[in-house]
């Protein structure tokens, strides 16, 4: 019988940022829409200046989770802890720009972006099975060598092949002991953005599924 392992969202977003020379998505109108699909509205920012300037914030909330508009940076971003939660209301949100709004936004994409940090309890020992893991780190041995103290790797992270991380295209996964309670606990933290939306989601979606075949992996 395989080990049970409990996974616990801490924090995850979907977002995506656009390019317009100027914004299209007014907060006061899109407030008002909101309202109507039963979003409970934050206080809307005050327009400041002819190119209607404001301060970025959470502009609405719905089922605990927050929207985010910061029309400055153009971005548009959905807060919460459930990925399907959070990936529903982002898809209705850009159904209601494109529908209510009539803005299509499609060429002015620079790219889509979902942040996810987890904590994953489990039977075994994290420390231990990175370590494990590891344990033939030729790196790690050069590490002791230097500094005269036994060390070996802590974290496992990986990131896109062959990219530089401040492009459109980047994935950025880490998996570690959490700091506290490195004898039971996981933190599991993923970056993914990509100009095509459908390929983020896709990612965000499948999220607590990809977290067990990694540890399921790492445990076998």
């Amino acid at each position: 019988m395989g080990e049970t392992l409990e996974i616990r969202s801490l924090r995850i977003r979907m977002s995506i940022r656009t390019s317009f020379v100027f914004y299209p998505i007014d907060s006061n109108d899109f407030a008002q829409i909101l309202k109507t699909k039963g979003y409970i509205i934050n206080e809307i920012p005050q327009s400041i200046g002819p190119f209607r300037l404001e301060i970025p914030g959470q502009l609405a909330e719905k089922d605990g989770n927050q929207v985010i508009l910061d029309t400055n940076m153009q971005i548009l971003a959905v807060d919460g802890q459930n990925p399907r939660a959070i990936l529903s209301i982002f898809n209705e949100l850009e159904k209601i720009i494109k529908e209510d709004m009539r803005i299509e936004y499609n060429e002015n994409v620079k790219f889509y972006e979902t942040v996810v940090d987890y904590h994953i309890y489990t039977e075994n020992n994290p420390r231990k099975m990175i370590e494990d893991v590891s344990k033939q780190d030729e790196i790690a041995e050069a590490f002791t060598e230097i500094l005269k103290i036994p060390v070996s790797p802590f974290t496992l992270r990986y990131a896109s092949k062959n990219i530089l991380p401040n492009g459109p295209e980047w994935i950025d996964v880490r998996l570690e002991p959490f700091v506290k309670r490195a004898d039971k606990i996981y933190s599991f933290n993923l970056v993914y953005r990509s100009v095509d939306g459908e390929n983020v989601k896709t990612i965000l979606e499948s999220v607590e599924d990809i977290i067990k075949q990694l540890v399921e992996r790492i445990h076998s």
